[in-house]
């Protein structure tokens, strides 16, 4: 019973690290975006964006970028460690 348990526990867990790597994923990917449309003179930093957000500096998109890019990386090699068998 107990190993059942883990293993529904596992599964579970594993799920929840690949929504969140996707969600990540995603911001990472909009944060490069953005950085990529200031880089090219589409967007210009302070100015209104989309609905009521200012457009980030070039630092600041970057910085998001690269945070998220990190936590994509931990949640990837979570999600790997909880797919391997545990040993015995």
């Amino acid at each position: 019973m107990s190993q059942n348990f883990m293993h529904i526990v596992r599964s579970l867990a594993r799920l929840i690290c690949t929504i969140a790597f996707v969600v990540v994923g995603i911001a990472a990917l909009q944060g490069l975006a953005i950085a990529v449309f200031i880089l090219t003179g589409t967007l210009v930093p302070g100015e209104r964006m989309f609905g009521d957000g200012v457009t980030p500096s070039l630092g600041n998109s970057l910085a998001f970028f690269a945070t998220t890019a990190v936590l994509a990386a931990c949640l990837a090699a979570t999600r790997h460690k909880l797919g391997q068998r545990p040993r015995r």
